[in-house]
């Protein structure tokens, strides 16, 4: 299994979600709450803990679906200020993700989501 790469959509959803849940219910989630198809294997998902310690990345390919657990020993993940009075979520680079994965910040932006 590699991680995905290519031209698939990432997604940070920036608002805390309970990471005790697992691939089904996250993907669930961001059915239901942000319209995002993670199934049909174009997107990948980030969810962040509220103590933005522990994040999940979830994604589908032609084999399954995969979820990457990744928690920081030291600091914590960006922490991004959103007004939205929709679902609260950014799109962001491969590259980004990576740079968000290790822990350091990430300059994004504005969008019509984040103001």
């Amino acid at each position: 299994m590699k991680f995905p790469s290519g031209n698939r959509r990432i997604t940070l959803v920036v608002s805390p979600v309970d990471l005790r849940s697992g691939y089904r219910s996250l993907s669930a989630i961001a059915r239901a709450a942000l319209d995002i198809d993670v199934e049909s294997g174009k997107e990948i998902v980030v969810f962040i803990s509220r103590r933005r310690t522990c994040c999940k990345v979830i994604w589908c390919d032609e084999r399954g679906s995969a979820t990457l657990i990744r928690g920081l020993h030291v600091g914590r993940f960006e922490s991004f200020l959103a007004r939205a009075e929709g679902p609260s979520t950014k799109h962001f680079t491969a590259a980004d993700l990576e740079k968000f994965l290790d822990g350091d910040p990430i300059y994004v932006k504005r969008s019509g989501l984040l103001s």
